[in-house]
């Protein structure tokens, strides 16, 4: 209850930085990019720890990730828009490639929920391995098909992950659908650009009474979306198919396309800075999402000795089991593996060997101070003092601020264990967790792009 509170008090105090700011801005100001903001930014306020290089490099850093996770607004996209960054920075497809050699970056995408890039070091060295979640809360559509009721046109959702469900409600939706058609598949958005319809989860039916709202307790399975309204005098029959064929003419898909694609509805609102220093960022599915740019973005930009890979994981909220799991990280590193090694350490033996000599990070949800830097976790179960001395030795030899964290909770480190290598939990701090809108620091944003590429080259402590 301590740790919501105190994310509830900061988000509260956020939106009432971020409104004042906007008082003294005259409409066109309001309308400029991020980039003109972070011009204005009073620097009298926030970024203290900061040098003018170092804020300047933040400034860039958090401009450059709200494009990112603007457009990565699910598991699938997320993917394709690291895959993008991976390549621009000279990454090539591992695939159909027998051998790596040291010098080599390649990317691999084994799952369309998967994805690793890797920057090749010395080929009987071990591995830096930063495993990154990239699920996020959202409302997924059940197969069950739209209705009407109170000539609202409704869906049944299905929530996912750690949701603040009651700051869901009567939020502005966008409609992100991925499916399957002559075995390619297609992604379509509709109600995130400016003039598109949005969706909305009312809080209650438009019939029912004020008085009842007082009362009401949020039920998860009864968080249905209005999607469409029936015409006057209109006939139930005659709004569904008036709604399909809505459907078609916007999205391009029929109603079978409901019962075999991903649809989920997600906040319709754009990455904005907030407060009148702008030194935090709002935006869906900060997370994990933070550190998985910033992890990508220093992989690109970093150069050493060390095998450093950065992969994917999905379905953390359900114990990171099943396609695209944590299991996923024993197939990258196992292809990386077999065409770093000479045959005969090809194997599964091989592999553990190298393993032994590798050291891990795993983003897990686990809390910390906004603006003091990266969160570890020393005391998950399989945080040895080896990969603790290493971590902290390399932080800070590199000055990069951290914390260690102050809310135990669920970590994926004994099952990664088990694959043999030292893993240690990571996360940046976040306000509002399970909102529609997160909050992060810019300064804590780079301090854990900072720390990846000090973490990159960090010994093995046995």
């Amino acid at each position: 209850m301590r740790r919501r509170a105190y994310d509830g008090w900061v988000l509260a105090a956020a939106v009432a930085l971020s409104a004042l700011a906007s008082c003294h801005l005259d409409t066109a100001d309001r309308d400029d990019g991020l980039e003109a903001q972070l011009a204005r930014r009073d620097t009298t306020r926030g970024f203290a720890a900061l040098s003018t290089t170092h804020r300047e490099e933040a400034d860039a850093l958090a401009v450059a990730y709200a494009g990112f996770i603007d457009a990565g607004r699910t598991p699938r996209a997320v993917v394709a828009e690291g895959r993008a960054m991976l390549e621009r920075g000279g990454f090539v497809d591992l695939e159909g490639r027998e051998r790596v050699r040291e010098g080599d970056r390649v990317w691999f995408s084994p799952q369309a929920k998967v994805l690793a890039g890797a920057r090749i070091g010395a080929v009987d060295g071990g591995f830096r391995v930063f495993i990154v979640a990239i699920d996020a809360p959202r409302l997924a559509l059940k197969p069950s098909g739209p209705w009407v009721e109170s000539g609202a046109v409704l869906v049944e959702t299905q929530f996912y992950g750690p949701m603040d469900k009651k700051q869901w409600l009567s939020w502005p939706m966008m409609l992100q659908a991925d499916v399957s058609e002559a075995g390619v598949m297609r992604s379509v958005r509709l109600g995130d650009d400016a003039g598109e319809p949005v969706f909305v989860l009312p809080d209650l039916l438009i019939h029912l009474s004020r008085k009842a709202q007082q009362d009401r307790v949020i039920d998860g399975e009864g968080m249905n979306a209005v999607v469409g309204f029936a015409a006057p005098g209109q006939e139930d029959g005659a709004t569904l198919r008036a709604f399909g064929a809505r459907m078609q003419e916007e999205l391009g898909l029929s109603p079978a396309a409901f019962a075999t694609g991903e649809f989920a509805l997600l906040p319709a609102t754009k990455p904005e800075f907030v407060g009148v220093d702008r030194g935090m960022l709002a935006a869906y599915g900060h997370r994990f999402r933070a550190v998985l740019y910033v992890a990508l973005d220093a992989l690109v930009a970093s150069e050493g000795d060390e095998t450093v890979v950065v992969v994917t994981v999905d379905r953390t909220a359900l114990g990171g089991t099943g396609n695209g799991g944590y299991a996923a990280v024993r197939d990258v590193l196992g292809e990386l593996n077999a065409r770093m090694a000479p045959r005969e350490d090809g194997d599964e033996l091989g592999l553990r060997r190298r393993l032994s000599r590798s050291l891990a990070w795993v983003t897990v949800p686990i809390g910390g101070e906004v603006g003091r830097g990266v969160v570890f976790d020393a005391r998950s179960d399989d945080s040895l003092p080896g990969v603790r001395r290493a971590t902290f030795d390399a932080l800070d030899g590199a000055r990069v601020p951290y914390q260690l964290s102050t809310a135990a909770g669920w970590s994926p480190a004994r099952q990664l264990a088990t694959m043999g290598f030292e893993v240690m939990d990571f996360a940046i701090p976040v306000a509002g967790v399970g909102a529609p809108m997160e909050l992060i620091s810019v300064s804590d944003l780079l301090a854990t792009r900072r720390a990846v590429l000090a973490l990159a080259e960090a010994p093995v402590v046995h």
